[in-house]
Parts: C-alpha cells; sequence; structure tokens
C-alpha cells in the first residue's frame, strides 16, 4: 500500500514562473474566463461547429437539479438488489 506521504510531490516552477504571469495575464486581457461561462466558442475556435454544442458542461450541475428525485430512487433501487460495481461509459471532451 501507497501511503499519502510518499505520495506527495514538490516541483520547482521558478524557470516557468515568466511563462505562467504572461498566460494569467493573456486570461485576464482576453477576458477568458467570462466568455467561456458566456460560452463563446471563440475562445477554442473560430468554427463554432465543433465546439458550439459541447459547452453544456458549464450548465449541467443545475440544469441536473431537476433529476436528483429520479437519481436517487435509481440509487436506492440498485442498493436493494444489493449491486456492488458499476460501469460509467461515455464520451469526453
Amino acid at each position: 500500500m501507497v501511503s499519502a506521504e510518499s505520495m506527495i510531490v514538490t516541483a520547482n516552477l521558478q524557470k516557468y514562473e515568466r511563462a505562467i504571469a504572461d498566460g494569467m495575464a493573456a486570461l485576464a486581457r482576453d477576458r477568458i474566463i467570462s466568455r467561456i461561462w458566456r460560452k463563446d466558442w471563440t475562445v477554442w475556435h473560430d468554427d463554432p461547429t465543433e465546439i458550439k454544442n459541447r459547452l453544456g458542461w458549464l450548465t449541467s450541475p443545475r440544469s441536473m437539479e431537476k433529476e436528483l428525485s429520479g437519481i436517487r430512487t435509481f440509487v436506492r433501487d440498485i442498493r436493494k438488489r444489493d449491486f456492488t460495481h458499476a460501469l460509467l461509459l461515455g464520451m469526453g471532451g
């Protein structure tokens, strides 16, 4: 078994400080975070075809609230059947 202490890794990022600072400045200058929340596909690509319909993850927690009752019912039913494992398949983005 691997202990938590043996998993701690430290890194010296000093040689990357300028690149990190420049990247953070670009994020602020180009208003990337607010544009992503507005589902502005131009953050990634000039053509909306591959991006526009793939930004649902931004609002999925809120849109799934209405599904919680059904999810809880499903969980209760599965537990009653003594299932011990689940396999989740999906497409990443």
